[in-house]
């Protein structure tokens, strides 16, 4: 584990600590939210909560994010585990370094870790969050070598709070590794000036 001269080991526990209470805060809410979701609406019925632009659909997604289907039920668990154990490894070895990275791998991890206990709970991610939003339609057409077969998206895919940790957590990681790499060679640079 690689910390800051100002970090005492003794902060350092108390900082993975902080970081592991963050997924763990997650977690609870999202198990909390889809047992609320699980016990007070009937599948697949649409409760409109602020007309149809949010509504509350329970769906049981044995697939993966936006309801993608690459593999079993049980390919997904494993990917979940494996996708786990990298990140709580990296942010092992790696907190501290930046702030704002180690708190999107946190979520990360709660989100993740929420959808894996409905997986082996269940063999399905309950979802329940459905959201309208501005049609997407693109034309079929060639690009490149490659036959694109065109694409329509009427309604966002239903998620749940863990889908939004994750995807949270994602766009933190992108911001981080588009801005965040800039500003230390900026500060590199500056320093061998």
């Amino acid at each position: 584990m690689v910390w800051p001269d100002s970090f005492s080991w003794s902060s350092a526990n108390k900082y993975l600590l902080r970081l592991s209470l963050i997924s763990v805060i997650v977690l609870v809410l999202d198990q909390i939210t889809k047992q609320i979701a699980v016990s007070h609406l009937a599948a697949l019925e649409k409760y409109q909560v602020w007309g149809d632009l949010v509504q509350f659909t329970l769906v049981f997604n044995e697939g993966g994010a936006f309801s993608t289907r690459l593999g079993s039920p049980l390919f997904y668990a494993i990917a979940s585990v494996v996708v786990m154990a990298f990140v709580i490894g990296f942010l092992y070895r790696e907190a501290g370094r930046n702030k704002v990275l180690d708190l999107a791998l946190s979520f990360v991890v709660g989100g993740a870790l929420g959808n894996l206990i409905d997986r082996l709970r269940f063999g399905s991610v309950i979802d329940f969050i459905d959201v309208d939003f501005p049609d997407i339609h693109l034309a079929p057409g060639k690009f490149l070598f490659w036959n694109f077969p065109g694409y329509e998206l009427i309604r966002w895919p239903v998620f749940n709070l863990a889908d939004s940790a994750v995807d949270v957590g994602m766009v933190l990681i992108i911001a981080v590794l588009l801005f965040g790499s800039k500003r230390s060679q900026n500060a590199d640079y500056s320093c061998s000036s």
